[in-house]
Order: C-alpha cells, then structure tokens, then sequence
C-alpha cells in the first residue's frame, strides 16, 4: 500500500516566507526554532541547502538539509573507503523534521527517501562516496539502519549509507515516489 504524501512539492528554503514558517512544529524544539530563525541565514551562508516540502496553501511539512562533508579514512571500514586513503567525500543530511500532525504514517520515510535521491543528484554532478547522518538520539539509529545505513564503529549516532547502495534504495521505490 502507498503511503500518501501530505506535500505537494519540495523547495529550497528561499523560496519560502520566513512568515510560512511560523508554527511548524516536529516535537523537537530545537529544530523548529532553527527553522524559523536560522534556516534562511544557513542556506545564505552556505551551510546547507535547506529543502522545504509544502503543502497546496504553501506551508511546511518537513524538511530535510544537505550539505558537503568529508569522513576521515580511519573512521570507516574498507567497505566504505572503497580504496581512498585520504579524507573521503561525503553528503551530510544534517537535520530532517516532519510536523506533528503527519508523524508516524511514514512520512518521515517519504522525506528520508526524498533526501537520499537529492544526495544522489548531487553526487552524480560532484563526487560523494557516502551519505552521512548523526541520528538526533540513540533510538533513532535502528530507524536509521532499517533504511540503509550503517553506524561508524566509533560513533554512537553517526551513520553511513554508500552512495552506490543509495542508488539502489532510491531506484527500488515505486514511480511517483520521489515527484518533488
């Protein structure tokens, strides 16, 4: 059964009103106020593209950051340095929320899916070898690995998927997944 989506498209992060953004809620206080006062300023900067997936009326759902980031070589396995010796070139999902009133039908899924084939797009134009992600808390790193990825042997949240398995996860979704 497909999961319905609660947006009608995806954004980058000027695209939208800052006053769009008030009143997006995920449960996590910290990424709701990063939103609303950080999120415009980070995507200036060039910290981070910040995706925003709207509704019809143009409000927020969810969102997801990617940004560029490298892993040092004695911090993964040989399976994921894949021959490289020096610094390993990586995309960071740096922070993902979905409002509260969408939570737990799959939709946290739907945006993880949605910002693996972003990470993926952008590997194909620049050299990425692994998605990283640095679960929020400890309990979301089954989440995590139940979606593809893997933890560093030495960090308790940080996981990897490689981008040639993302490939696979994003081309195993249904047609119409991924309609940004």
């Amino acid at each position: 059964m497909a999961i319905e989506q609660p947006w009608e498209r995806i954004v980058p992060i000027h695209d939208i009103p800052k006053e769009r953004l008030i009143g997006f809620e995920c449960g996590v206080s910290a990424l709701d106020q990063w939103l609303l006062t950080s999120a415009h300023s980070a995507a200036s900067r060039g910290e981070c593209v910040a995706h925003i997936c709207v509704d019809s009326a143009g409000l927020p759902v969810a969102f997801f950051t990617l940004s560029a980031t490298s892993i040092s070589p004695d911090d993964v396995s040989n399976k994921f340095r894949g021959g490289l010796h020096g610094l390993i070139p990586a995309t960071l999902l740096g922070k993902m929320g979905v409002r509260t009133d969408v939570q737990g039908n799959g939709c946290g899924t739907r945006v993880l899916h949605h910002a693996m084939q972003y990470a993926l797009r952008s590997a194909q134009l620049v050299s990425s070898r692994l998605l990283v992600v640095d679960a929020l808390k400890v309990d979301l790193v089954p989440w995590y690995e139940s979606r593809g990825f893997r933890r560093l042997p030495n960090a308790a949240r940080r996981l990897v998927c490689k981008m040639s398995d993302v490939e696979k996860i994003c081309s195993q979704q249904t047609s119409g997944h991924f309609i940004g």
